[in-house]
């Protein structure tokens, strides 16, 4: 009759190390198994739980999480005499997504709505990470900083753009912002769509080959523009434009704007003066 001296496996999560973390998480484990005399550890297997193992003789190794979950490690120890045990940590090691911050709108932030109501915007926190705290800033001067994921706000200017944020703080804490530009609340009726008109400094302006720009200044929430430069020429090519006139004289230059809602408004400016060609 042979009793073996079996080993005992035993392993530790070695300090500083933490066994929780965020996009990436070294851990290093210590085999602390013991085996009665005269036999010895010969051999240690490691199951990391993420899908990778490592057979070893080392007491110390090194493992890289990289993919977020929640991991059980495993180290089987054998003895010089072939004798094995083996011991395991549930929920061992814990790695949390990398924080990103996204959200979304629920309802159209373009809907057409009367200016004489509130329209609401519902927001969606679909942020990566484990969140602990949100921060919204609607861009109206207001903010929301009780950690809703959903939060329901109500804008009042008509044809304004805003600058929504949400600032988010993950488990770990990391930080991460995410910006959307150009949000509009609702539109309404178009105003007045002032533009200024100015020569390309690049080019003699004392000639009819001068460059004369004309640009849409206005805030207003207008989606098409028809330039008529009054010489023939129009041109639906956006907000800012660039017309070559051939010709001395005084034009009417005028600007159609339209919204989104099917508003829209004409201006017109006759004191476009193209002076004769220089000496």
């Amino acid at each position: 009759i042979t009793i073996a001296n079996c080993p005992r496996a035993i392993f530790v999560i070695d300090s500083p190390f933490v066994a929780a973390g965020c996009g990436s998480l070294t851990v290093n484990f210590s085999d602390s198994s013991t085996v009665d005399a005269p036999e010895d550890i010969a051999l240690r297997s490691w199951d990391f739980g993420d899908g990778n193992t490592l057979d070893t003789t080392a007491f110390v190794v090194s493992h890289i999480y990289d993919s977020a979950g929640t991991f059980t490690v495993s180290l089987t120890v054998e003895s010089t005499d072939g004798s094995t045990d083996i011991a395991s940590k549930v929920d061992a090691v814990t790695l949390h997504d990398s924080l990103i911050a996204s959200f979304t709108t629920l309802n159209s932030p373009n809907a057409c709505e009367s200016p004489f109501q509130q329209f609401q915007v519902k927001f969606l926190d679909n942020s990566s990470g484990d969140i602990v705290r949100r921060y919204w800033s609607f861009g109206d001067g207001t903010h929301d900083s009780t950690n809703n994921p959903s939060p329901l706000h109500a804008y009042t200017e008509t044809n304004r753009y805003y600058d929504v944020e949400l600032i988010t703080q993950s488990t770990c804490g990391e930080t991460d912002t995410s910006a959307i530009d150009s949000f509009v609340s609702f539109a309404g009726p178009l105003s007045s769509i002032p533009f200024t008109m100015s020569f390309d400094t690049v080019v003699n302006v004392d000639t009819v080959d001068s460059v004369f720009i004309f640009e849409d200044v206005s805030n207003q929430v207008i989606t098409n523009w028809s330039w008529d430069f009054g010489d023939g020429s129009v041109t639906d090519t956006g907000h800012l434009v660039g017309h070559f006139y051939t010709a001395p004289g005084t034009y009417e230059v005028t600007l159609t704007a339209t919204d989104g809602c099917g508003g829209g408004i004409t201006l017109r400016d006759t004191a476009i003066v193209v002076p004769p060609p220089g000496p």
